[in-house]
């Protein structure tokens, strides 16, 4: 009886913290240094470190880093996370201040790439919790683009 017991409670261990599999993004320039999934009640909590350290971008390019909760045949986008070179950055304030572009509100973080933001970024989302989360994985897309 106590063997279950302790196989049960690994078995529980390992589906409550399922581990984000370490992912290289952006030509292997960007990293996901660590990350996890843990389910909680109702919700399921979601938290990894982007790792910018390695990241060469084009002052007037820009990154996005799209967060991916799937398992093959469900989908649930996350907030994304956009990184602009220092030109790009002045243009995208520039739209915000006129009121055009892409909102702040449907990004996690928007990101102007330079000396001071080239450490690691704290990804944390709360979502609500569905059954077929159980055998789902975070992959992440990416979006360069370079255009006006």
């Amino acid at each position: 009886m106590k063997k279950i017991l302790n196989i049960g409670i690994i078995v529980l261990l390992f589906v409550l913290a399922m581990p984000l599999m370490s992912q290289q993004i952006y030509k292997g320039q960007i990293s996901i240094a660590s990350g996890e999934m843990i389910r909680e009640g109702d919700f399921l909590y979601v938290h990894m470190i982007i790792d910018m350290s390695g990241l060469r971008l084009d002052k007037n390019r820009s990154l996005t880093l799209a967060p991916l909760l799937t398992n093959g045949s469900h989908d649930k986008e996350l907030p994304d996370v956009l990184i602009n070179g220092t030109t790009r950055h002045k243009a995208y304030l520039r739209a915000q201040a006129l009121g055009g572009g892409k909102s702040a509100n449907t990004s996690y973080s928007v990101v102007k790439l330079d000396r001071k933001s080239k450490g690691p970024l704290h990804y944390k989302q709360t979502i609500p919790y569905e059954k077929w989360m159980d055998t789902a994985h975070l992959d992440i897309k990416e979006d360069l683009c370079g255009c006006g």
